[in-house]
């Protein structure tokens, strides 16, 4: 039995096995339109929706991590962005002072005791002022990227003889991913 009608509400447009976006629409692929995963993701990461207190310790835990890096470049000469995994929702409410021990801690990293940890936050205070300004110049493309995978899936089912109209359920206050194609 073949399906009547479809509503699809898109999201997580980075959730795909390969490293690079396949356009579905013959448009799309003829004008040889690449995204990659990370370009995918741009949507998806803005706080949109999120209350103040998860928009607030989301900021919080950007400016501790920026401020932890610049300090290990100074400790360990490394002059590369050092990742770690996930940190506790809990260590994101501590002070900078305490959430430096209990990652260095756990990474097993030795801080020297004499460090001034409050430079290094002033200094990623600043280095996160930078990239928020480049955050807004990715948030130009962010809806132009949602747009145009929608776009391609609701020209591709019209390539396959459905009928595809896109449109918005709901404000983006509401949610950010808020565009939806109904096929017939």
């Amino acid at each position: 039995q073949q399906l009547q009608q479809g509503i699809f509400i898109s999201c997580c447009y980075h959730r795909i096995q390969s490293s690079n976006w396949i356009p579905k629409s013959r448009s799309c692929t003829e004008q040889k339109v690449k995204l990659n995963r990370f370009e995918l993701r741009i949507p998806s990461t803005f706080e949109y929706s999120a209350s103040t207190k998860i928009r607030n310790r989301r900021r919080r835990e950007m400016l501790y991590r920026v401020s932890f890096d610049l300090l290990l470049r100074d400790v360990l000469g490394n002059q590369k962005y050092q990742q770690f995994t996930s940190v506790p929702d809990k260590w994101k409410d501590l002070s900078f002072d305490d959430f430096v021990q209990n990652i260095s801690k756990r990474e097993h990293i030795l801080i020297p005791q004499q460090t001034n940890l409050n430079q290094y936050l002033e200094i990623g205070q600043k280095k996160l002022t930078q990239i928020r300004g480049l955050g807004s110049l990715r948030s130009l493309f962010s809806r132009l990227i949602e747009l145009l995978v929608i776009g391609d899936r609701a020209l591709w089912l019209q390539e396959k003889g459905r009928e595809a109209v896109v449109g918005i359920f709901a404000p983006e206050e509401v949610t950010p991913r808020n565009t939806i194609i109904i096929s017939s």
